[in-house]
């Protein structure tokens, strides 16, 4: 198989577990769908299954550039990885470093974050782009099915 086609299925597998995920989340875990801010939460059980099915070494940073109220950011420190979070907004309750725009951000080791749905595509690129090591994306299970965001899941790998 060549390393595209492994490459392909992997993505497509971690797609399918991770939509098994989200159902169960949505059935035992609903306290971290919805925020004052109106952005989704990321339950830290979604941070323990990505960490189950992907390794990321704990001597490189891992940023987080979406933290929010830090739900992905404190499930990391708190299993002993070195996290640089920030967020755009500059409420005193986003975790990090406050008013700091994704898109501003270029150099990168590792970046696990949940972005925004209205700007996931427009981010992911981004933070493909600019990364050097893993970029991890908790996007919702049907965000591929937009078909405006479905050219995002074409997007060449990096080399």
């Amino acid at each position: 198989m060549l390393e595209s086609d492994d490459l392909l299925y992997k993505i497509k597998a971690f797609g399918r577990r991770w939509q098994r995920l989200l159902k169960l989340v949505r059935q035992t875990d609903k306290r971290h769908r919805v925020s004052l801010y109106g952005y989704f939460t990321t339950p830290p059980s979604a941070v323990h299954t990505l960490l189950a099915h992907e390794h990321f070494d704990k001597s490189t940073p891992i940023s987080e550039p979406c933290a929010g109220n830090g739900a992905i950011s404190m499930v990391l420190e708190s299993l002993g990885y070195t996290v640089k979070s920030s967020d755009i907004r500059s409420h005193t309750d986003a975790y990090g470093s406050h008013g700091v725009d994704v898109f501003d951000l270029v150099d990168l080791d590792a970046v696990i974050t949940n972005p925004p749905v209205n700007q996931g595509v427009d981010i992911a690129k981004h933070l493909v782009s600019h990364a050097r090591g893993k970029v991890a994306l908790l996007l919702r299970a049907d965000m591929d099915g937009v078909m405006s965001r479905h050219e995002f899941f074409l997007y060449p790998a990096r080399p």
